[in-house]
């Protein structure tokens, strides 16, 4: 999905990435053996990015034309989250301290040890990601009570806050994301339990 300005200029491409499921050897999905993004998908993304650059190119008349910026949404994360997140987590005081390769932004983790719960292996797709120079942002689900963000080698990784009332007992809400003409974007969280949201029938509002 290309958000366009006047000019018809991408500022942003929204890419949806199917995540797949489980590996052969665990079809229920009871080892917790999660597959990988694809290398099929992996070389659809770079096309799709390096086309994205090219039409900016052509709608600006310049072959300098600066790349657009990304956002993928996918179900599950990718090894690299489990890598900052390692690399982020004092598991003496369960909290994230002061690293200078990985960033913080915001949220809790909720999953017990080990805490994110990638597929083992991401094929080169999020060195694709860093070298294209696009994404710089991924979200994803998957591990219900999760709702942090960190940024990574200059991608901010973010699980999504829970809005269902089917599943656990997760904090309710959303991940708002606000797309600058610039392309930058804004992400933060929103508890669903302000004034301004509708309470669906029979929940009641938590303080």
């Amino acid at each position: 999905i290309n958000v366009i300005n006047n000019s018809n200029v991408i500022t942003q491409t929204l890419y949806m990435i199917d995540s797949n499921a489980y590996l052969d050897d665990d079809p229920l999905g009871l080892k917790w053996h999660y597959d990988n993004v694809h290398a099929d998908q992996i070389a659809w993304y770079k096309e799709k990015v390096e086309l994205m650059h090219q039409a900016n190119k052509i709608a600006l008349n310049n072959d300098n034309a600066p790349m657009p910026k990304s956002l993928i949404f996918q179900h599950i994360p990718i090894k690299e989250f489990k890598v900052a997140f390692d690399k982020a987590w004092d598991e003496e005081t369960k909290s994230f301290k002061e690293n200078s390769e990985v960033t913080y932004n915001f949220g809790k983790v909720g999953e017990s040890d080990p805490y994110v719960f990638p597929p083992e292996d991401s094929l080169n797709y999020f060195d694709t990601i860093v070298e294209l120079g696009s994404t710089q942002g991924m979200f994803f689900g998957h591990d219900h009570l999760n709702n942090f963000s960190l940024t990574y080698k200059g991608v901010q990784l973010t699980y999504g806050l829970s809005i269902d009332y089917l599943a656990y007992g997760a904090d309710r809400g959303c991940t708002v994301i606000k797309i600058k003409n610039d392309g930058s974007v804004n992400i933060y969280q929103e508890s669903y339990y302000q004034d301004k949201y509708v309470v669906k029938e029979g929940i009641a509002k938590q303080d």
